[in-house]
């Protein structure tokens, strides 16, 4: 299943985050998530974003030097919701690093701790929902080397890969046990 996708589309420059918004403007529900230096600097920064719409996989390099703020006026959007796992630290280092601000988030490990899972996790909560093993030997690599690694670029596209068909079923779950007032709560 993972060996058969696409690879996913590199954005490096202003014409390729063009055609990435063009296609986020007509999306309702956009994965998300972020790779960052932590461990090899002292104030670390973003240095990959991971986006996918539908079934297309994008990772933005925030590294190349060209202006993001069409991708921060997208991810602000009110009328789509942006789907995060564990949400916390991406957000506040999109906020600090980049200025972005966020409306409409939705936060599958919020969910799946709410749902019960002792381990919510994402390739916890992967591993139980659907049966996919995710590698993490890459989560700390040093993301702010260029270019990135074949293994990198797997690694990160997985990252959003399946979190919009994991928040629909959550949403499902939480709606049935009147339990999704408390995600939309802590995600607000």
């Amino acid at each position: 299943m993972l060996d058969d996708l696409p690879p996913p589309t590199l954005v490096q420059d202003a014409r390729g985050l063009g055609r990435l918004v063009a296609d986020l403007d007509r999306q309702s529900e956009i994965a998300v998530d972020t790779e960052a230096d932590s461990f090899f600097s002292y104030r670390e920064k973003v240095c990959l974003i991971q986006i996918t719409a539908e079934d297309r996989d994008y990772l933005v390099d925030p590294l190349a030097g060209f202006d993001l703020a069409p991708l921060g006026a997208l991810l602000s959007d009110p009328r789509k919701v942006k789907v995060f796992h564990d949400a916390e630290y991406d957000v506040l280092l999109l906020k600090r690093c980049l200025g972005f601000r966020f409306q409409n988030l939705f936060d599958t490990r919020v969910a799946a701790a709410t749902l019960g899972s002792k381990t919510p996790g994402l390739a916890s909560v992967l591993q139980q929902r659907f049966g996919i093993e995710l590698d993490k030997s890459m989560q700390r690599s040093n993301w702010g080397e260029r270019p990135l690694s074949e293994r990198q670029i797997r690694y990160a596209r997985l990252d959003t890969r399946f979190l919009v068909t994991l928040m629909r079923e959550q949403r499902v779950e939480l709606e049935q046990r009147d339990r999704l007032c408390i995600v939309e709560g802590e995600c607000r």
